[in-house]
């Protein structure tokens, strides 16, 4: 995913920004790739850095969009709350043609977005604006904005995409006042595959949102300590920074208890759910553990109840964690707010030598693909050699890390450190340690870092390629030389430290970006283990199921029964995008949904799992939500029969491929048709260029001419009423004659050639209208435009039985 959040350095940033402003020259190594081709976009369409201009809101546009994606806002609401109380920032949804018809704020006012197209080529750069082109999850922090305005802003969007990458719209997210944290890139990705469950589940949409557990894939991601309630303050749901903080809670996942029984005297439930939270006065609430009852206090930043529909609500409460150094008992009930970060500087070398155990499940496998992955594991193990692990999220880089580890006869403590989890301003403290007096803040005595806690066992550096390239010299010399010299200290200590790194991106792609050392490369890869994911692993998914429901069984405390054959199938048959830990989740929610005494069925499993059972293969992930139709709901059914080869989510197609290679997909979309009790939809002309309906876009042909690329399938349709293979040639605008917008002339002479140019183009690249743009050479704007002057519009509709 590149560099995030806390890699953003302000002051070369800013630094950056102004030379390109006034020279057009670009620092590559401090903007990144997609903020340095949005930079060079924006500066190409004249949009002026300094201009404070916005467009206003088209209600009536507004009315008819919300009207139009019913179903898709009923879907995405839910989500969109819990984001809302999760990170306290504005969250937004908008369609392909970058139209905000959807919003959700903490604020009492309407952003300036909200009810308006939010085009690259009017506001700049901004996530919101890089998403369409980037079709990836994407952040763009205060100075990487192109407009000075919207320089105080911190944004990320995930995009919603069919399984062949095509770009229906986004969701994103936005703090107008300071940077979202480390997490926000990840939970909105999550929340638009979320989403998408929820869509598909149609009238089960309800059955869902009845339990808090739908939404613990959201919460698990962040950092800062989170309790949800119910109305009554039971515990429903405890991530795993609180367990970190509260070792009692772990059994809160699961239990319905009373939050009465961990508070102290001094607080109650009442308290904690009716106490004034207010903006920068976080609520000190005083918690009792262990069996001494000993008491600690966290900071609760904000308390939001998320109304999930029908008459269904929980309360989310935020903590901020304690702060460094901080004893069992703390005092100071006036924290400051946690940016999001879960990393911290202090602790004895005893703590953080404990190798975390979250999310790791056993070093199983008997197909042929694991076994050359146990046979090479088996091999190295012994031998004190640096080794990189590659493969998918979710595919077990640090189970098997953990093996390395185990075989290895090392008795030193396994450290795991996630590189992409720690705020880059703590990052040399967590890694190399510091003396006393280091730093403002520095604990007294000073503290050892991860790569010392690590002494005579195994470091392991997960997610490598998020690690900030200034510390990578550091880590380089630390490899070389087996010693560290601590933060504020000439004095080397010597080690003896095994190092496994781990990564699902493209590291020669990120060498070539110059965002990873080729130097550091060489020496963590000097054995690479390139692991398989769970599809390729014939045979494997039914000894992890079996393992995963009786170890669950035992620690939910169910009765452990076999699983049906249907059910299985269906898993045997999903291509498991996340991997292990997807399969892990899905089996531990349908061991949940099944309830105790009751064998699971595939009405407990997510509905784009069980469907492949009954299509005999699997769907990578859910359809798209932001591909609904007004107030319809149900199965979506292609014309002809059949169904796509594979749909997938956003974030688990990001995390197979990797930020490098995920530029842009190939983009085919798959028409449909609906049929309602009204009849046919038909699309109208919009305001902005582009015939608009819910499937807009969603892949486009000639009239009544088939569909080159799937036999069975109908793409939606331009009108134009001409001849589509008729000879064609794009140039570019120079050479045009006098009166042209564009690559677009406005004689109406040639009004005709235009139109097949323009449907050529959309026909080339797929019904793509951003690259089919970038084809003729001119803006996605100027496209819209000239499609509406000369009458070409989408028309699509869908078929829901």
């Amino acid at each position: 995913m590149g560099k995030k959040g806390s890699m953003y350095d302000q002051k070369s940033q800013v630094e950056a920004w102004r030379r390109f402003i006034a020279t057009g020259e670009i620092d590559e190594s401090v903007v990144r790739p997609e903020i340095a081709r949005s930079w060079k976009r924006c500066r190409a369409a004249g949009v002026n850095p300094w201009s404070s201009d916005f467009p206003s809101m088209d209600e009536k546009l507004l009315a008819e969009k919300q009207r139009a994606y019913a179903h898709s806002l009923a879907a995405n609401m839910p989500v969109m709350r819990m984001l809302v109380a999760l990170l306290n920032c504005n969250v937004s949804l908008m369609d392909q043609e970058s139209f905000v018809f959807g919003f959700q704020s903490p604020l009492s006012y309407y952003p300036r977005t909200f009810g308006t197209y939010v085009l690259e080529e009017v506001v700049g750069t901004g996530n919101a604006t890089i998403v369409p082109y980037e079709k990836k999850p994407v952040r763009a922090d205060g100075f990487e904005q192109y407009r000075a305005i919207s320089q105080t802003y911190s944004g990320v969007s995930a995009p919603f995409l069919d399984n062949r990458g095509v770009y229906f719209g986004a969701m994103n997210l936005n703090n107008p006042f300071g940077m979202l944290p480390e997490c926000a890139l990840d939970m909105c990705a999550t929340a638009v595959d979320l989403a998408n469950e929820l869509f598909l589940a149609g009238r089960g949409m309800r059955a869902k949102l009845s339990t808090a557990e739908f939404f613990k894939p959201l919460i698990r991601l962040m950092n800062q300590p989170v309790l949800v309630l119910d109305r009554r303050g039971n515990v429903l749901i405890a991530n795993e920074a609180m367990h970190s903080y509260i070792p009692r809670y772990e059994t809160f996942s699961y239990g319905s208890q009373s939050l009465s029984a961990y508070l102290s005297k001094k607080t109650g439930v009442k308290y904690v759910l009716e106490s004034p939270v207010k903006e920068g006065e976080p609520l000190p609430v005083v918690f009792k553990e262990g069996r001494k009852k000993e008491e600690r206090e966290l900071a609760l930043l904000h308390r939001s109840a998320v109304d999930v529909g029908n008459g269904l609500s929980f309360v989310v409460c935020v903590f901020d964690a304690p702060s460094v150094g901080a004893g069992s008992s703390s005092k100071s009930g006036k924290g400051q707010a946690s940016n999001g970060g879960g990393a911290r500087a202090g602790g004895s070398r005893k703590s953080l030598g404990r190798a975390s155990a979250k999310d790791v499940v056993d070093y199983i496998g008997e197909s042929p693909a694991w076994g050359k992955v146990d046979k090479l594991v088996r091999k190295v193990a012994p031998i004190k050699t640096n080794v990189l692990l590659l493969g998918e999220t979710g595919a077990g880089k640090e189970v098997v890390a953990r093996a390395l580890h185990r075989m290895s006869g090392r008795k030193g403590p396994f450290v795991a450190i996630n590189c992409g989890a720690i705020p880059r301003d703590l990052f040399a403290a967590e890694l190399f340690g510091y003396e006393a007096g280091a730093f403002t803040g520095a604990k007294e005595g000073g503290s050892i870092g991860k790569i010392e806690a690590a002494e005579g066992g195994t470091l392991f550096l997960d997610e490598i390629g998020e690690m900030p390239l200034d510390l990578q010299v550091g880590l380089l010399r630390v490899i070389q030389e087996q010693s560290v010299t601590r933060l504020g200290s000439t004095e080397p200590h010597q080690l003896d430290v095994r190092f496994l790194a781990a990564t699902n991106q493209n590291v020669r792609r990120l060498i070539n970006e110059r965002r990873f050392r080729a130097d550091l490369y060489y020496r963590l890869s000097m054995v690479e283990i390139s692991l398989p994911p769970l599809r390729e692993r014939e045979g494997d998914v039914s000894l992890l199921v079996d393992h995963f429901n009786r170890d669950l069984s035992d620690s939910l405390r169910l009765p452990c029964t076999p699983l049906p054959e249907d059910v299985m199938k269906a898993l045997a048959n999903y291509t498991w995008p996340g991997n292990v830990r997807e399969l892990r989740n899905v089996v531990e929610r349908s061991l949940i949904m099944a309830g105790e005494g009751a064998k699971v069925t595939l009405e407990d499993l997510p509905v784009h799992v069980a469907n492949a059972v009954s299509v005999g293969m699997s769907f990578e992930g859910p359809a798209l939500s932001m591909a609904a139709v007004a107030g319809q709901s149900g199965r979506m059914a292609p014309v002809g029969g059949g169904l796509p080869t594979g749909m997938y989510s956003p974030s688990a197609a990001f995390d197979r491929v990797g930020a490098g290679a995920y530029d842009r997909p190939s983009a085919m979309g798959y028409g449909y048709q609906e049929s309602t009790p009204f009849g046919e939809v038909v699309s109208g002309a919009s305001p902005y260029g582009v015939g608009f309906d819910a499937m807009a876009g969603f892949g486009l042909r000639a009239a009544d001419e088939p569909s080159e690329h799937s036999a069975g399938w109908q793409s939606g349709e331009l009108h134009s009423g001409q001849d589509q293979d008729a000879a064609f040639s794009v140039a570019s605008s120079a050479g045009f004659p006098a009166g042209t917008t564009g690559a677009f002339s406005q004689d109406e002479n040639v009004a005709e050639a235009d139109r097949m140019r323009i449907v050529k183009a959309i026909r080339g690249a797929d019904g793509d209208l951003l690259l089919a743009a970038e084809l003729l050479g001119v803006t996605y704007a100027v496209l819209r435009k000239r499609m509406a002057e000369i009458g070409i519009r989408v028309k699509t509709s869908i078929e829901i039985e």
